[in-house]
């Protein structure tokens, strides 16, 4: 008899372990896979982009302040840009943080497309009819060695040159203006140099049509 109670209580046991174990197992949170969420995550935002009025009310719940266009660095190669093109007399108009889809467009039919989209570039000099001449591109402790070398690639594919200010190697001796402008100089004065004297030698091939004021 006592056998028969000892066998019937392990078995009670073990059934009332199991119902727990399964009760644990359906209430138990599972761990999200880090891809599937990464994937649920971007289908959700590609749908509030290409929503309007989901985007809209989004837009209206969120908060915004102002922010510097350039960092120090970019604003005295911007400066320093400016003053070479009127030092050469050259036509061209500096433009900052441009998107490269703004002035580069992707002729392949084949996809994936839009292979471009999402890369900027510091800085393009564009002539007077609104044409890419030359990019500059400041380098800092914002770049990417891999974005960097797949902008160059789309921009070699679009002949656009372009042209690397290194800002490496301040060492407080100088001030930092005088630092970027010598190296603005180093990067870009021979190229700007060669302009000036191709537009002096084809002035009817490389002066562009200069938009008249009033």
């Amino acid at each position: 008899m006592e056998i028969i109670l000892g066998i019937a209580i392990v078995c009670i046991a073990a059934i009332v372990g199991y119902v727990i174990f399964l009760n644990d197992k359906g209430t138990k949170k599972k761990t999200p896979n880090p891809k599937f969420e990464a994937m649920r995550k971007a289908s959700e935002e590609k749908q509030l982009f290409e929503n309007p009025t989901a985007r809209g009310m989004a837009i209206s719940k969120s908060t915004y302040e102002q922010t510097e266009l350039i960092n120090k660095g970019e604003f005295y190669c911007y400066l320093t840009l400016n003053h070479i093109i009127s030092k050469h007399k050259l036509k061209l108009i500096v433009c900052p943080q441009v998107p490269l889809r703004a002035f580069i467009k992707q002729t392949a039919s084949e996809k994936p497309k839009d292979l471009h989209g999402g890369f900027y570039v510091d800085f393009v000099l564009i002539n007077y009819d609104r044409k890419p001449v030359v990019v500059i591109e400041v380098d800092g402790g914002g770049h990417s060695k891999q974005s960097d070398f797949n902008k160059e690639l789309i921009l070699r594919n679009a002949d656009i040159t372009c042209l690397r200010v290194n800002t490496a190697g301040f060492d407080n001796t100088e001030k930092y203006s005088n630092f970027i402008i010598k190296k603005v100089h180093e990067s870009t004065g021979l190229y700007f140099q060669n302009l000036a004297q191709n537009n002096s030698k084809k002035p009817s091939q490389t002066v562009s049509n200069e938009p008249q004021l009033s």
